[in-house]
């Protein structure tokens, strides 16, 4: 069965069967999620196209069996590389798709997480060629990736809303130490519902939340900035700390 299957896909008719079949399903793709499309993924699709009928101009005036052979294995190159592509267009949009359903209802978890998950399938696609060839082990170099450009892209899908990050933040918060302190095993009973009531009031009131948001930001952005509220407070509160 492997050796129908290879002999097959030595076929350079087979190679080019199979990439109309993929050229149509990208543009089919390309019309269904249009506000996909990029110039770059445009050129390299064409790019693709015009090796591919090289490949196949070249593969019809070879004698050489050998070179023949090469010239298909390099068009199953090409046609890995259009299937590539159509994975990349497919997990682009449930990542998108995810980003604005997160943005309808930023305070739902479960939403978030999906966010994460499509966004890291989604950016291993796009850069996975880029991981190969960086130096860096490919894993490390696809997460740091996924930790730049996803944070970037739901700030710029909230904004496209209306959501400001510091009302976004504060709930996070607020479910982060709701879960340190469900997993907290040397706390009483009576001291975990303390400490439960009170981080639920942290987000109780808006302006409360804001500037939990505000206060985080700053300390991510410009941690110097913080150091002049200290100052602005006066002694008191240095000796209280």
């Amino acid at each position: 069965m492997w050796t129908a299957m290879i002999d097959s896909l030595s076929s350079a008719y087979i190679q080019l069967g199979i990439f109309v079949l993929l050229f149509a399903l990208f543009l089919h793709y390309r019309r269904r999620y249009g506000e996909l499309s990029t110039a770059l993924t445009w050129l390299r699709t064409t790019l693709l196209t015009l090796i591919f009928l090289y490949l196949l101009w070249n593969w019809s005036g070879l004698v050489n069996p050998s070179l023949q052979a090469a010239a298909v294995f390099l068009m199953f190159i090409i046609n890995l590389a259009m299937v590539h592509n159509i994975v990349t267009i497919r997990l682009e949009n449930t990542y998108r798709q995810a980003l604005e359903t997160f943005a309808l209802q930023p305070h739902e978890q479960a939403l978030h997480r999906t966010v994460w998950h499509t966004g890291r399938s989604y950016y291993q696609s796009r850069y996975l060629v880029q991981s190969l060839v960086s130096g860096k082990s490919p894993k490390h170099f696809l997460h740091l990736i996924s930790s730049e450009e996803i944070p970037k892209d739901i700030q710029q899908v909230m904004a496209e809303h209306g959501v400001e990050k510091q009302k976004l933040v504060a709930p996070v918060l607020v479910a982060f130490l709701k879960d340190r302190l469900a997993h907290e095993g040397y706390l009483p009973p009576e001291v975990k519902q303390v400490l439960g009531e009170t981080i639920d009031s942290l987000v109780k009131h808006a302006w409360l939340a804001e500037q939990i948001g505000a206060f985080l930001q700053l300390a991510g952005q410009d941690p110097e900035q913080l150091f002049a509220f200290t100052e602005a407070a006066g002694p008191e509160s240095k000796t209280s700390s």
